[in-house]
């Protein structure tokens, strides 16, 4: 059970200490505040997409190591169902697609399957767990991507990616960062200065976790009367050991987080189908009351505030589901109201075809951004995850061959007599300018990407300025409206703003100080002109003075008169030339 068993007492949760204590639910957003102190990138999250599949076979195990090599958030697999109901890794239920199964079992184990029109094939529904763990995988593009690793890896089975994520988050990342408390290694003479990140962690960097499709529900239940979601309960009844290290002992967080921490939820399940979310939600939430006295019990037992000496039982929280759109959904408006309606208190996100957030602008040919499916986001308060992002440039939004078709269905909408041969231009010209895109001017909360590195280096990097994200391809892609208040701030005339917490102080003082050094001096040298000027003018002043009048030169009368306003004379034989003339008391007064 998710709960540990001991020898104190138990007692359930009522409802007046459940509105203190509870587990409390993981935010699907990374805090701005958090992203310094316990990540590695910026506050979207990267779903490894089948793994690091732009570099190893898809769905293996060494494609999600990778990832979490690389800095993924989440591995995501695509669970499928064996003959014998096991849970298993593989994006179709056709093995041939990316295993060498025709080798190994030959023509005759191929079926017929009603569900895809009676088409033929070696479903995974046909075959056991250890018939299916003699296969091994195959690069599923192979004119894209490297064959070298053909032969080598094996599908795994959620048990196998479970314990890849216990050997992850219990061994590999406390190492990374240091979780173990153990200095011995810093030095205490030359360390001691250094201003390592992971030695003033505030909080530890969470867990990664799985990002799990429940796949083909429908396929699998109208060929062989099997429910998935069942399965994977089951499995979860069947492995509570397992389940308990890898997951359920990191769900139940009953402190708040403060403004720089977070935590994701460990568990995400995504489909394509929102009555499978629904049914999914709601088979949790009943196996997560106290009250439940069956075989699995997802609670969770935490010491009693009131009572040292027993144990509290609360249901743990229940993991975010995500509704996958594709986009022959996305353009239509019955299908958001019909989700909106009857399905928006059991997902909390939605994970949308890249293609949906573009139209086709007629008078260019081009694509255009538009913010409507942000827009239903944000008032659902969902988060949105685009998928998929591929290096290769026939993958880019406008390139691959379904995409070709929707958007000539797109211009045949707005101009029916529009030729068939008409081409969209390229907004996009590498896969980073892509993910840049979503990140700044979408304003999107996450990617699933195949190229893990670049999206963790996208996320990292700042965004361009406000019509870069437009000039990805020569303009073509920009909105017709900015993306949200919270995407990435442009760096553009926005980038002159200097964040007064980023800004060393010392730097500051130094040159506080020297400026004022500066104006010292340049006063000290205005007043020391001034005084000399005032002493040159008394000594003069001094020699002129005659019986108590001032003597001046007739010259200089003259030239009080407009022509140089001075009472000293220029120079003694000029005084002496022009003869004397004495001031009164009152005209020695006036000057």
């Amino acid at each position: 059970m998710p709960h540990s068993s001991g020898p104190t007492r138990r007692r359930y949760a009522n409802e007046e200490v459940s509105s203190k204590l509870k587990c409390h639910d993981f935010p699907l957003t990374v805090p701005k505040d958090g992203s310094s102190t316990q990540r590695q990138h910026a506050s979207q999250i990267v779903i490894a997409h089948r793994g690091a599949s732009a570099h190893l076979p898809e769905h293996s195990l060494a494609a999600y190591r990778l990832a979490l090599e690389l800095g993924a958030d989440y591995i995501e697999p695509d669970l499928v169902a064996t003959k014998d109901k096991q849970l298993i890794a593989i994006h179709s239920l056709d093995l041939s697609i990316t295993t060498n199964v025709e080798q190994v079992f030959g023509e005759d184990r191929k079926t017929v399957s009603s569900y895809m029109g009676n088409q033929t094939g070696y479903w995974a529904y046909d075959f056991t767990l250890e018939e299916i763990q003699q296969l091994t995988l195959k690069q599923r593009l192979p004119n894209a991507r490297s064959m070298v690793f053909d032969g080598i890896f094996r599908i795994p089975s959620l048990n196998d990616i479970l314990e890849l994520l216990i050997e992850w988050n219990e061994r590999v990342q406390p190492q990374l960062y240091n979780l173990n408390g153990n200095n011995s290694t810093k030095s205490s003479s030359s360390s001691s200065s250094l201003d390592l990140a992971f030695y003033k962690l505030d909080y530890p960097p969470p867990p990664r976790g799985v990002y799990a499709e429940i796949k083909d529900g429908p396929w699998l239940l109208q060929d062989t009367n099997m429910n998935l979601l069942d399965i994977f309960f089951q499995h979860m009844q069947g492995n509570q050991e397992l389940w308990q290290r890898a997951m359920w002992q990191y769900m139940c967080d009953t402190k708040l987080l403060k403004q720089h921490q977070y935590k994701l939820p460990l568990l995400m399940i995504q489909a394509f189908q929102a009555p499978i979310l629904k049914e999914f939600v709601q088979k949790w939430q009943e196996l997560a009351h106290p009250t439940n006295d069956g075989s699995l019990s997802l609670t969770a037992s935490v010491p009693d505030p009131d009572d040292p000496a027993a144990t509290l039982t609360l249901p743990l929280p229940v993991p975010p589901t995500i509704l996958l759109v594709p986009h022959d959904s996305c353009h239509r408006e019955e299908f958001w109201f019909e989700i909106e309606d009857s399905f928006r208190d059991h997902i909390r996100g939605v994970g949308v075809d890249k293609r949906c957030f573009f139209t086709v602008e007629k008078s260019t040919q081009s694509l255009q951004y538009q913010p409507i499916i942000m827009e239903k986001a944000r008032k659902a308060d969902w988060v949105v995850h685009p998928w998929t992002e591929r290096p290769e440039t026939e993958f880019f939004v406008q390139n691959d061959l379904s995409g070709r078709r929707w958007l000539q269905q797109q211009k045949q909408q707005q101009d029916p007599d529009a030729s068939q041969s008409t081409t969209v231009s390229s907004p996009f010209s590498t896969v980073l300018e892509e993910i840049l895109f979503f990140k700044c001017k979408v304003g999107v909360h996450g990617i699933f990407s195949e190229s893990v590195d670049i999206a963790v280096r996208a996320f990292n990097m700042e965004c361009p300025n406000d019509n870069a994200g437009a000039s990805a391809g020569s303009g073509s892609a920009s909105g017709s409206s900015s993306g949200p208040s919270d995407a990435c701030p442009p760096t553009g005339k926005a980038s002159t703003t200097i964040n007064k917490d980023n800004i060393p102080l010392a730097p500051v003082i130094l040159f506080s100080f020297f400026l004022g050094v500066l104006s010292a001096l340049l006063l000290w040298k205005i007043c020391s002109s001034i005084q000399r000027s005032h002493d040159t003018n008394g000594q003069m002043n001094h020699n002129n003075v005659n019986g108590g009048s001032i003597m001046m030169t007739k010259t200089n009368t003259r030239r009080m008169g407009g022509k140089k306003h001075s009472a000293v004379p220029t120079s003694e034989d000029e005084a002496a030339q022009d003869g004397d003339l004495t001031l009164t008391p009152e005209d020695h007064e006036m000057l």
